[in-house]
């Protein structure tokens, strides 16, 4: 296969180019006799990085501290923070920091393993009792918001999820199903 100069150009020595979907990925490579046959065999590697037109990108090895590191959801509560702004604006008696705080509490509560959980939110039940307003109320004004007529249909996307410890957050790979249900809820921006 023919690739462009820049992936000659850039590609290290012991390595294989594999063009996945234009891009183009490079592997150790080394070869290795087998017995029986008249010419080495091709073995890959591990990824090396990838190739474009600026040069060779690396990957990384990213180590995480285990006794940190938290799964997050952020694929239903990213679908519904795009909702934050119509929600502050139809409850407009409190000021929308306070909105916006109670919003980010009901998020949590529906998604209890969402990442707005490591930000401050307020029990469902406290907000209740101190503004008054009705769980199931205010549950079922969000799910009319969100023109959602079966939440089941939003569950998969609770599956969606990040990694993060103490000094980063990491998106996890995606299969081509929650790509699809990101795309369809116009979360999927890359």
């Amino acid at each position: 296969m023919k690739y462009p100069e820049y992936v000659s150009h850039f590609r290290p020595k012991g390595t294989v180019v594999k063009k996945i979907n234009n891009v183009f990925y490079v592997y150790k490579a080394t070869s290795k006799r087998v017995p029986g046959k008249k010419y080495p065999v091709q073995v890959t590697g591990d990824i090396v990085g990838k190739i474009t037109p600026t040069g060779l990108i690396k990957n990384e090895e990213v180590k995480i501290d285990t006794s940190s590191a938290r799964i997050l959801e952020y694929g239903f509560t990213d679908y519904l923070l795009k909702f934050e702004e119509l929600y502050c604006s139809k409850n407009s008696s409190l000021p929308k920091k306070i909105l916006s705080l109670i919003y980010h509490s009901y998020i949590v509560y529906l998604s209890p393993n969402s990442y707005l959980r490591e930000e401050p939110y307020m029990n469902v039940n406290e907000i209740t009792k101190k503004y008054k307003l009705s769980l199931n109320q205010q549950i079922g004004g969000i799910y009319k918001m969100m023109e959602c007529k079966h939440m089941e249909d939003l569950e998969p996307l609770k599956f969606i999820c990040l990694l993060k410890d103490d000094k980063r957050v990491l998106k996890l790979n995606l299969s081509d199903d929650q790509i699809k249900l990101m795309k369809e809820h116009g979360l999927w921006n890359q």
